[in-house]
Order: structure tokens, then C-alpha cells, then sequence
């Protein structure tokens, strides 16, 4: 079983894209549609656009709140960003921005589900689907020229929301020159504005002590709580790892497990991973062969390789659950489809064992290939075992990939010469792990040498 708390890395969540395109049935959440009154709705599209010309000044300062200007009616009728009501649906929004879509346009927020479903309503024509349902204004694409005029009109309007899209546009160079410069800039104005998005990219920073800022554990902590407390499932991962690993903080079992459940809850498939392993092994809490697999199941579920494996690994050795070598075989399939090594390995086991499937030695051989290829080192062992089964002369054959010498193909020797590779690519896979050992033969065998070549001249003498 795997013992990796895998935490999030330096990726903000994206979450402000609309494209409507396919027909299909509606269903929103709780209740049906209402459309609005067209024809009234078409006259407010017919005004000038009140995005035009919107700038965003140079040298705004982070540190300040932005001055909002005089409001319309029409602007009044934004609700504030975190107590939206989906407007389709009238449920209210998640408290994160990232957990569902946001309208660049009009500014108001759609449940994912009911942005996807509006979008494949058979009953409106192709012309209604690429104009905003609540404004009547025509949808643009991420990054062109009159989305970023829209994104600067609501940073000018104090919008949060607008500040941490445009950092992440500056940070990806996204319709805009990249800038990390201007992206942190954003980051700091949308996060001092409780925004857990932005909060949480600069807990990534800080972390990493990446893009200029100086590395500070504590400082990670600070805007992790700020954005895991706002129920930032990224963040929430990420100080339960903390918590767990103790690092650069008080090792705390039931804190990392605390903000793991938080996350887990909300379906982010790491979590659910994370907890599984704790009720695995019993980590700080009572061991529970069913918990692990309730917590494993839904994050495989997601399509999460290795939680895959694990519950694949449980059903192979009925350990806790009733034995079931198709089932072991399903989840390991899955698992193996995504590159996991290790089951492409343990898949290879069975078609080489024919254990609950038909026996196949090319199957086996093309699945253990794929694992030593990424380094791992048991699938050689089997290549080998199934050379001398098959009567493969060749002893050679590469280190890494596990494929044979012969007349047509060729292998080259490391300097070493205790590895041997077919290509560069296979080399570098596994140059880190090699290196300091090919140091020390090379070194070793100069020393042989010069040791035999100073004997021959001592005897010649």
C-alpha cells in the first residue's frame, strides 16, 4: 500500500469559464427554469457596453482598497460575491469561487452543473446559447482582448473574483504578456480581499519560496488556514499534509485529519486517498479495513491511480472485503491506464500467472516493460524470468525499459558499463538514482587501471 500524502502544488483553480455549445436535456438542481422576459432583456443589451475602454491603472497598490465608483442601478442589483444565490437554480452558491462558475459579464455565479445543463438545453437555439442567460450579452473567449476589458471593469468594482482571474491570466500569460510581477500584484489585492483562491496561490509561494518570495513555512501556514477555514479544498489538503508531516509545525494527527475530512467531504479524491490510508494503517486512529475502502472507493471512483491500486490490492488479498481477482484485475486495469508502475506491474503478475485470467506471456511482457521504464526495479526481475522462459539468448538488455539486444537494435553501455540503455530518453530516466553509484564505479575502475598500468611498469623497469 502506498504511504504518500500527496499534497497540492503551486495550481490555482480556473474558475470562470462558460462555453455553451451541445443540446441535451435540463434538469437544474431543485427547480425548473424560468426565462426571463427576452424582449426586456434585449433592450438593456442594446445600450453601449459598459465594459469598453474599462483600464486597469499601473500603479494600483495591492495594499490599497480600490475605490469603487458611484453605483448604477444596474450595479446594484449584484448581490456581493460570497452570498450569491446561483441565479438558475435560486440554491445558494459554495462559499469558494472555484467550486463553481463565475460570469464575466454580468458577474453573477452558476452552479457547475447548472452551467453544463444550460448549456445543453435542446430547447434553445445556438444563438441563445452563446448569449448570457441573465444579461443577454454575448459570451467571449477567455483571453481575448474585450474578456480582459470585462475583468478590469470589476477590478475597478472592488471584485475579488476579477483580480484573482487576472493573476492567474498574467501568471500563464493568458491573453495577456506574462507578467509574474502583476500576477502576485493581483494575488495580494484578491486575497487581502478574503478571496481563499488567491490566498491559497500565495500559501504556494510561500511554500515553495518560488516567483521572488523568500521561503517561509509560517508564512504558508497563515494563508493556508486563511483559505482552508473559507473551505479551499486545495488548502485544506495541503495543511493537513503539514499537519501530519509536522512540518514546521506541531505533528498533529487529528488536525491533518480534521482538515482532510473538511476537503474529502467536498470530494477532492486526494483527501478521500489520504483519510483511506490513515484508516488503513491505523494512524492516530482505530484501523478500519472498511473506512479505507469507503474513502478509497470514492476517490478511485474520481479516477485516482493510486487509490485505484490500493482498493484493486484489497480485493486481490480479500483483506477486509470478499476476494475478487476480477475486481483486483478492473481497478489495477484502471490504475495501470493511467502509468501507475505498480500496477502495471502486479497487472503483469496475473496475465503472466494466468491468476483469474487467460494466461498471456505478451501481455505480461508489454505491461512489465511499461513499469521498468519508469524505474521499477521488480518488473527487470520478472523481464528476466520470462527471457529464460522463452528461450531469449540476449542477456543484454536495457536497464530501464527492459527491451533486448539484437541484430536490428542495438544497446549502448553506460560509462559505467554496468547499465545499458537503448536511447538517451532511457538514460535520462534514470540518471538521478545512477548517478552517484556510475561515479563511483567509473572512479573505482580508473583506480584498477592505474593501479595495473603502474604494476606493468614497475616489471618492465
Amino acid at each position: 500500500m502506498s504511504t504518500n500524502y500527496i499534497s497540492g502544488t503551486a495550481n490555482t483553480q480556473n474558475a470562470d469559464d462558460s462555453t455553451p455549445d451541445d443540446d441535451g436535456p435540463i434538469d437544474y438542481c431543485n427547480t425548473k427554469t424560468v426565462m426571463p422576459n427576452q424582449k426586456k432583456m434585449q433592450k438593456k443589451n442594446e445600450k453601449k457596453s459598459k465594459y469598453k475602454g474599462s483600464e486597469m491603472p499601473e500603479n494600483v497598490d495591492p495594499d490599497q482598497e480600490v475605490v469603487v465608483g458611484q453605483e448604477t442601478k444596474e450595479d446594484c442589483s449584484q448581490q456581493a460575491e460570497d452570498t450569491d444565490d446561483c441565479p438558475i437554480c435560486l440554491d445558494v452558491l459554495p462559499k469558494v469561487s472555484s467550486q463553481f462558475t463565475r460570469l464575466t459579464c454580468c458577474g453573477k455565479g452558476l452552479h457547475d452543473k447548472c452551467a453544463k445543463e444550460l448549456a445543453t438545453n435542446k430547447s434553445m437555439t445556438l444563438e441563445q446559447k452563446n448569449k448570457c442567460l441573465m444579461c443577454r450579452t454575448k459570451y467571449v473567449e477567455r483571453g481575448t482582448k474585450e474578456d480582459i476589458e470585462r475583468l478590469q471593469w470589476w477590478v475597478q468594482k472592488g471584485k475579488a473574483w476579477a483580480m484573482c482571474i487576472l493573476a492567474q491570466m498574467y501568471r500563464d500569460g493568458e491573453g495577456v504578456k506574462q507578467s509574474d510581477k502583476k500576477s502576485i500584484k493581483f494575488y495580494k489585492m484578491a486575497a487581502k480581499r478574503k478571496h481563499a483562491a488567491a490566498q491559497y496561490a500565495l500559501g504556494n509561494y510561500y511554500y515553495n519560496g518560488s516567483t521572488g518570495f523568500k521561503q517561509s513555512y509560517k508564512k504558508a501556514i497563515e494563508y493556508y488556514t486563511l483559505a482552508a477555514k473559507q473551505g479551499d479544498t486545495y488548502a485544506q489538503l495541503n495543511l493537513g499534509a503539514m499537519y501530519k508531516e509536522g512540518d514546521n509545525i506541531e505533528q498533529s494527527n487529528s488536525k491533518a485529519r480534521k482538515w482532510w475530512t473538511k476537503a474529502a467531504e467536498q470530494g477532492l479524491a486526494q483527501a478521500q486517498f489520504n483519510l483511506g490510508l490513515d484508516y488503513k494503517n491505523g494512524d492516530g486512529i482505530e484501523q478500519s479495513n472498511s473506512k479505507a475502502r469507503e474513502w478509497w472507493t470514492k476517490a478511485a471512483e474520481q479516477g485516482l491511480a493510486q487509490a485505484q491500486f490500493n482498493l484493486g490490492t484489497m480485493y486481490k488479498d480479500g483483506d477486509g472485503i470478499k476476494q475478487s481477482n476480477s475486481k483486483a484485475r478492473e481497478w489495477w486495469t484502471k490504475a495501470a491506464e493511467q502509468g501507475l508502475a505498480q500496477a502495471q506491474f502486479y497487472l503483469g503478475t496475473m496475465y503472466e500467472q494466468g491468476d483469474g485470467i487467460e494466461q498471456s506471456n505478451s501481455k505480461a511482457r508489454e505491461l512489465f516493460t511499461k513499469a521498468a521504464a519508469q524505474g521499477y526495479k521488480e518488473a527487470n526481475k520478472y523481464l528476466k524470468q520470462l527471457d529464460e522462459k522463452e528461450g531469449v539468448k540476449s542477456s543484454i538488455s536495457c536497464s530501464t525499459c527492459g527491451k533486448h539486444k539484437t541484430k536490428d537494435f542495438n544497446i549502448r553501455s553506460c560509462v559505467c558499463r554496468t547499465k545499458h540503455y537503448c536511447n538517451s530518453k532511457c538514460q535520462k530516466k534514470q540518471y538521478k538514482q545512477h548517478k552517484k553509484e556510475c561515479k563511483r564505479l567509473v572512479k573505482e575502475r580508473k583506480r584498477k587501471m592505474d593501479k595495473i598500468s603502474n604494476d606493468v611498469k614497475n616489471n618492465t623497469l
